[in-house]
């Protein structure tokens, strides 16, 4: 390329070169389509290799792309070419200045150009340009904000300061005497002033706006003196023009044309007049009616009513452009939408009724998995179409799903936010799902190709996707049966995956197998499968899938939870790593309400999973109890084993909990409830009243009968007899000694039942009633009523 031709497109900011577009797809050949992308691209990089982009600080309205970012298969000049470029002009205009006696005077009037008066610093920094608008909402006319004055014109108008305050100024101090005998005379003076100011056009590249004319040139002084830097600042700066409407004619015809019915251009006018004689004014014209209702500043308020808000949508309403994922399985899109096929029913009758729900992964447009309907679209369509999609992907689970925002699909994909990033699309907006669009690409280039196809929507724009009726009717009997339709459109779909397309020359299945999968996949496992596609258990009797909402709350009892499919029991508890029960969560979820998931697919209902009510989280699977035989005859090897297996584990749920009490006993040592209302120093007065007729009955060689007031113990067998051994209390606290000799005594065995003989049990029997025989000498004696709000009944002596 030639660099010459492309002086104005290279600016040197901040040590570094920058070019404009032209300079790229004039010079270059890049496509400006190129460039977009690579600057979008660049601007979501935190720091970006290529195209590095940023704004023109002169014009803002201008993006400039830096030199040395460009791709090397572009061929880019070599920098320091352009910076030689940049420097030799202003080399050349130095030259020029200093081998001229005009030009020498020139460079002199440059040098004594006067900083900007502190006045005009002062008016640049505060000036806002305003202008009126009207306000439809309020109808007030209100002044609006645009801004400063731009970067660019900034600079022309400092510029033209400085010379007219040189200027100025000269009339007292003369400087046209100190630069030669012949700017003795103001005109000439000011003439060279003027061609000083177009050599500082040239080498600063920034216009000043003198005049050659003198009469003009001394307007322009005259101004400058009084208003200062306000006389430079065109007054036109954010003024409105003329206009034959104003604010009211503005909301009455936005009320006219904001009507459903459609009124025409003329109907409005005819309106629009009437009310004008009515209040006073002239007729306007039609074409002035015409062309201020098509002013975007009105349109925008009544094209939505008018033509409905989806046209607003289309011509006014704001798009984001949206780069395609990176990588394939990172997005994926499900929709449904009606085969656009002719077939014959059961009856032999045409028709269109077959629908199809889709899963497609939009990094590569490849259709990964559908599912078809004749029933509409439900959630167990979708799941099948899904399961499809997982399958063709090798298992892999997409890191985000969209899908659409109807019941159905929110069903579907109920338990889906627990394994991926899942949510529905924005309602009523087809542009923010990429499926839309291969649908319709689909049924424009592969559909339309079939005799039997319908044609697209009711909206179809091109002439491809409409239905041609006369070949319709010649068809006759010869439409497809529904089995057939439905091979055709996979036959489509496979097609399309096949099909190179024109964005990069591959096919949909190309990109997606040389797409690399990111660096942390999910696949489906059991966990994924459980929370994806198991349902609901419910009492709903219809073949809807039951949501959250509907799922029945199932307690889980001593024996695990039951289940009931069909006229059938299932009976289901939780086990631990080696396949027992989990005594643990047994003991810490006995009694508690869970929502139950399972597998639709598996008949023998092997397995279930538990969700907590509140959190709504799952907690653990729970498996199909084994039933244990009774019959000796019906074991097999093993099922001994299994039983006393099971029989240790009840035995072990018993001695935890006895370990607790010991545990409990040993840190809290004999605290317990102050019964009865007593205080400390009565229950030790019981206590010792208690120890006393234990040794009373023991000196006397145990002939009382006092085994009747300790209450009893021990397994009840034969004659109801049993042995018993007490402590010695002689014995210190700390030390417990056993009687060598165990004293033989009767007990009634209907009382309590104990596995082994307990002692402290046997001493809190005592305790408690020697406390009840004081409680009632207590009461006897009238010395209160033990803590008690009532006054109960003295018991009859037995």
């Amino acid at each position: 390329m030639l660099l010459e031709e492309f002086r104005g497109e290279a600016f040197p900011i901040d040590n570094k070169v920058w070019v404009s577009w032209d300079f790229l797809t004039k010079g270059l050949n890049v496509k400006k389509h190129t460039i977009e992308v690579g600057t979008i691209r660049a601007r979501q990089k935190s720091n970006p290799k290529n195209w590095v982009n940023r704004k023109d600080p002169d014009d803002n309205r201008k993006n400039l792309i830096l030199l040395s970012s460009v791709p090397p298969r572009y061929n880019p000049p070599d920098e320091q070419e352009v910076w030689d470029m940049l420097h030799q002009k202003k080399r050349k205009k130095e030259a020029k200045i200093l081998e001229r006696s005009e030009d020498s005077m020139i460079h002199k009037i440059l040098s004594m150009l006067p900083s900007l008066s502190k006045r005009d610093s002062e008016i640049f920094e505060s000036y806002v340009i305003e202008s009126s608008k009207i306000d439809h909402e309020t109808g007030e006319l209100v002044k609006e904000k645009k801004g400063t004055i731009p970067r660019n014109r900034e600079k022309e108008y400092k510029a033209t300061c400085q010379f007219l305050l040189f200027l100025v100024e000269d009339e007292k101090s003369l400087f046209r005497y100190r630069l030669s005998e012949s700017l003795k005379e103001p005109k000439v003076f000011r003439s060279m002033v003027f061609k000083a100011s177009l050599h500082y056009q040239e080498i600063h590249d920034i216009k000043v706006r003198l005049s050659k004319n003198d009469n003009v040139m001394l307007r322009k002084i005259r101004a400058y003196k009084k208003e200062g830097a306000e006389s430079v600042i065109p007054k036109s700066f954010g003024n409105n023009n003329g206009r034959k409407l104003h604010i009211d004619d503005d909301q009455m015809l936005i009320k006219l044309m904001s009507d459903p019915r459609k009124p025409t251009v003329q109907d409005v006018h005819k309106a629009f007049n009437t009310w004008r004689k009515k209040n006073g004014k002239e007729e306007v014209g039609l074409r002035t009616v015409g062309t201020r209702l098509e002013d975007p500043e009105i349109k925008t308020y009544w094209y939505g009513i008018h033509h409905g808000m989806d046209r607003w949508k289309k011509e006014f309403e704001h798009t984001n452009i949206t780069a395609r994922p990176s990588l394939r399985n990172l997005l994926w899109v499900g929709d449904g939408t009606k085969v656009n096929y002719f077939y014959k029913d059961n009856r032999g009758k045409a028709t269109a009724k077959l629908d199809v729900y889709e899963i497609v992964d939009v990094h590569s447009e490849m259709k990964l998995g559908w599912a078809f309907s004749t029933n509409g679209e439900d959630s167990r369509l979708i799941q099948k179409a899904f399961k499809m999609a997982i399958q063709n992907a090798n298992n892999v689970l997409p890191y985000q799903m969209l899908y659409d925002g109807d019941s159905a699909n929110k069903l579907a994909f109920e338990g889906a936010k627990e394994v991926m990033t899942a949510f529905a699309a924005q309602p009523y907006n087809a542009q923010s799902k990429i499926i839309e669009s291969i649908f319709g690409r689909q049924q424009r280039y592969i559909m339309s190709r079939n005799h039997f196809f319908t044609g697209q929507n009711v909206k179809a724009r091109s002439e491809r996707g409409r239905l041609n009726l006369d070949r319709i009717k010649k068809l006759g009997k010869q439409l497809p049966n529904l089995e057939q339709v439905i091979a055709v459109y996979e036959q489509d779909n496979l097609l399309w995956n096949t099909t190179p397309q024109k964005r990069d020359g591959k096919s949909p299945l190309q990109r997606f197998q040389e797409s690399k999968e990111r660096e942390e996949v999910t696949t489906l496992q059991e966990l994924q499968q459980m929370h994806l596609f198991w349902e609901w258990k419910s009492r709903i009797t219809s073949n809807k899938r039951a949501s959250w909402k509907e799922a029945d709350e199932v307690s889980y009892r001593k024996n695990g939870i039951i289940l009931q499919f069909g006229q059938q029991k299932f009976y289901y508890e939780v086990l631990g790593a080696d396949n027992n029960p989990d005594m643990g969560f047994l003991q810490k979820h006995t009694g508690k309400k869970f929502k139950v998931k399972y597998d639709p697919d598996t008949l023998d209902r092997d397995k279930v999973a538990l969700f907590d009510l509140d959190s709504e989280k799952f907690i653990s699977f729970a498996h199909t109890k084994v039933a244990l035989k009774r019959a000796v005859y019906d074991m097999a090897e093993g099922d001994r084993a299994l039983i006393d297996q099971r029989l240790g584990i009840r035995k072990e749920q018993r001695h935890a909990i006895q370990e607790k009490q010991e545990e409990l006993h040993h840190r809290f040592g004999d605290t317990e409830v102050n019964w009865l209302g007593l205080d400390k120093n009565e229950q030790a007065k019981a206590e010792n009243a208690v120890l006393t007729r234990q040794l009373d009955w023991m000196s006397n060689g145990y002939e009382e009968e006092f085994p009747e007031q300790m209450g009893e113990t021990g397994s009840q067998k034969g004659d109801g007899k049993t042995k018993s051994t007490f402590l010695d209390v002689d014995a210190p606290p700390s030390e417990e000694k056993v009687f060598s000799d165990p004293i033989e005594f009767d007990m009634p065995t209907h009382i309590v039942e104990l596995d082994e003989y307990d002692e402290e049990l046997e001493q809190k029997i005592k305790f408690g009633e020697a406390l009840d025989k004081i409680y009632h000498e207590k009461l006897k004696n009238n010395e209160g009523k033990a803590g008690l709000d009532y006054e109960p009944p003295l018991p009859e002596d037995d």
